[in-house]
């Protein structure tokens, strides 16, 4: 059986190991709400549409913010950063250095358009970009670019777990607790929606809603 040596710093892992699972959630609440289908967003839009596009970009921004994270260099002037690069720079084995320190290149290059992003529109109002007058415009950022990183984000997490623990994590695959998630929410949309069509159509009294256990909420 192989011999696995322990890594420098175990709780450091599981410290970004929680972040990389948190950054897989709320994409995956993302992509339930907005990447589902056109139908889907037709719901939304009929239910609270400038809600439901705040909570888009914002779930994107967190996303991008998520992503800069973890392929922010080891150190950053004196103090050191919680990323993936402060990870690999703990790894003693020279194999196994050298397998992710190629996953992390290519992690780091797919995340350029992200780390633009963060730095020109969300953690900085660039003016240029404000105003629009700048010839280089704001890249955007696409589902495709956002799950290719990811893909690259989970290789190196589960090959780091994998030497030293003799384990993977499916992150991609995370399941929320019942009744807690984006398919939910899309679920009692739709109720309503079928409640306020049989109300509108006389079939059933208004006071069902103005005198639940809600009525106040």
């Amino acid at each position: 059986m192989e011999e696995r040596t322990q890594p420098v710093n175990h709780d450091f892992f599981k410290s970004v190991s929680n972040d990389v699972s948190q950054l897989h959630m709320y994409w995956h609440i993302y992509r339930q709400l907005f990447a589902h289908s056109e139908q889907r967003i037709a719901l939304l839009n009929e239910t609270g549409s400038m809600v439901f596009y705040v909570l888009q970009h914002l779930l994107l921004d967190e996303v991008t913010l998520g992503i800069c994270r973890l392929t922010d260099p080891a150190v950053t002037g004196r103090r050191e950063n919680h990323s993936l690069e402060r990870l690999v720079a703990g790894v003693q084995e020279d194999d196994l250095a050298d397998e992710l320190n190629s996953i992390l290149k290519i992690t780091q290059d797919l995340a350029k358009p992200f780390r633009e992003r963060r730095n020109r529109a969300i953690a900085h109002s660039d003016l240029d970009t404000k105003l629009k007058l700048e010839s280089n415009p704001l890249p955007g950022v696409s589902r495709e670019m956002v799950e290719n990183t990811l893909e690259q984000v989970r290789s190196l997490m589960n090959a780091y777990d994998y030497r030293y623990f003799n384990n993977t994590t499916m992150y991609q695959d995370l399941i929320l607790p019942l009744g807690a998630d984006g398919d939910f929410l899309s679920e009692q949309l739709r109720r309503a929606v079928a409640f306020r069509d049989l109300e509108r159509g006389g079939q059933i009294s208004r006071d069902l809603w103005t005198q639940g256990r809600y009525k106040d909420a």
